[in-house]
C-alpha cells in the first residue's frame, strides 16, 4: 500500500508578502517595536506574569494565566512528584522484569497510564478547554454533551 500527498488548487494558495527589506524607515518604525519599547514591553509582562503566579493580579488588566498553571509551587510540585512517581514505577518494574527474567513492555505502560492518570485528565480539561475558544469545534463538542446527556437519561446503549 502506498501513501501520496496532493494538494488542491482551491484549498492551497499561496500570496505574496512585502519583505521588510521593502519598507522604509518610517514604515518600519511605525511597525516594529524599538529596541527600548521592546524592553519596556517585556518588563510588563514579566511584572503581570509574577503578580499572575502570585495571585494579586488587578482586575483592571486583562490577562489569561493559561499555560502558568506549573509555574505556580503547588502545582509545579504536584507535577514533579507525579514524574518521579512515574519514572520510580517503570525503574521498579525494569528491575522486578530482570530479576524474574521476564520482559513484558505492556506491564510497563500499564504502570505508566496508571501513574499519570490525573496529569492525563488535567491536560484532556485543558485541551478541552482551549478547544471551546474556537466556534466550530465548541459547537461539535457541545453537540456530543448533549448527545451523551440524552443517550444517558434514555439509558439507550451506545450505536
Amino acid at each position: 500500500m502506498c501513501k501520496s500527498v496532493c494538494f488542491r488548487e482551491e484549498r492551497n494558495k499561496s500570496m505574496e508578502v512585502e519583505s521588510h527589506h521593502d519598507l522604509t524607515s518610517d514604515e518600519k518604525k511605525q511597525l516594529y517595536y524599538s529596541k527600548l519599547e521592546l524592553a519596556e514591553r517585556q518588563r510588563e509582562d514579566q511584572r503581570l506574569m509574577k503578580s499572575a503566579m502570585r495571585g494579586t493580579i488587578s482586575d483592571d488588566h486583562e490577562f489569561d494565566p493559561r499555560g502558568l498553571e506549573n509555574r505556580r509551587p503547588d502545582q509545579s510540585f504536584m507535577r514533579k512528584t507525579t514524574t518521579i512517581a512515574v519514572i520510580q514505577g517503570v525503574l521498579d518494574e525494569q528491575d522486578r522484569q530482570r530479576c524474574g527474567s521476564v520482559k513484558d513492555d505492556e506491564i510497563i505502560a500499564e504502570i505508566c497510564r496508571e501513574l499519570s492518570y490525573m496529569s492525563r485528565k488535567a491536560a484532556r480539561k485543558f485541551g478541552k478547554a482551549d478547544a471551546m475558544c474556537i466556534p466550530e469545534v465548541a459547537k461539535k463538542i457541545t453537540e456530543e454533551q448533549d448527545t451523551k446527556r440524552t443517550r444517558k437519561a434514555s439509558l439507550e446503549p451506545p450505536p
